[in-house]
């Protein structure tokens, strides 16, 4: 009897994830924030509601006690709520679009974070995004791919489409399969490429940046955006261990 009933424990231990050793995760929320949620300014959180059958990011507004996103106009809830969080804060970044003009960063798919499928039916996600609207910052769910805006609300409940904003990355996602996952592995292969020069760097960063193929543009990238996650990890933790 009581192997049965450890085989059935082990089963169940291999079977079930550890949700908090994700890099994103999303925890119910209790009416506390908890300390690994992910703040995105003025108070606010990103949330997340099942409406539908279907996962729509929206805002978390602790001090008004209640989680607004657009759904068919405006729709507000209190309960079922959840809240993205991550160990990492610092991996997150906003970074500016603007679909009047498809001004967007380069690869920018390959970084952004998605908060749910659009629907039962397609693998489309929803990305989240945030903008201000009516004397506010608004997070709403974020369609890149058909009507390519953030759809957020207006005050009077309807909906709104906003087509210049930010969207929310995620600084830490390999954005080419080649890029190595340690920093100075890709502080060496960039290295490597610009020593064909006979190992001489006789142009500015600017231009020897130029020179590089897109390929090794985005390792440069993805470089710099690491070594400013990891400052502003150790400023983090200097400021925690040394508090006033």
């Amino acid at each position: 009897m009581w192997r049965i009933i450890f085989l059935l424990g082990f089963l169940l231990i291999i079977k079930c994830e550890n949700v908090y050793e994700q890099d994103i995760y999303w925890r119910d929320y209790k009416k506390i924030i908890p300390e690994d949620a992910v703040p995105v300014g003025y108070g606010l959180y990103v949330g997340q509601r099942l409406v539908n059958g279907v996962l729509i990011p929206g805002t978390l507004n602790p001090k008004a006690g209640k989680f607004t996103t657009e759904h068919n106009g405006k729709m507000e809830a209190i309960d079922d709520v959840k809240i993205m969080c991550s160990q990492e804060p610092f991996r997150f970044q906003w970074e500016y679009v603007n679909f009047y003009e498809n001004d967007l960063p380069e690869n920018l798919i390959l970084r952004l974070v998605e908060a749910g499928p659009q629907n039962n039916t397609t693998n489309l996600p929803w990305y989240i995004g945030r903008a201000f609207h009516q004397n506010e910052l608004r997070i709403g769910k974020v369609d890149i791919f058909n009507v390519k805006s953030l759809l957020i609300w207006n005050n009077d409940g309807t909906f709104h489409r906003d087509y210049k904003f930010e969207i929310l990355t995620d600084i830490n996602k390999i954005v080419n399969n080649n890029i190595h996952a340690d920093t100075s592995s890709d502080i060496q292969v960039i290295k490597n490429e610009l020593s064909n020069k006979k190992n001489s760097f006789i142009l500015s960063i600017a231009a020897e940046l130029d020179l590089l193929s897109e390929e090794d543009k985005d390792l440069v990238k993805t470089s710099i955006w690491r070594l400013i996650n990891e400052v502003k990890r150790a400023e983090h933790l200097m400021i925690n261990s040394n508090p006033i």
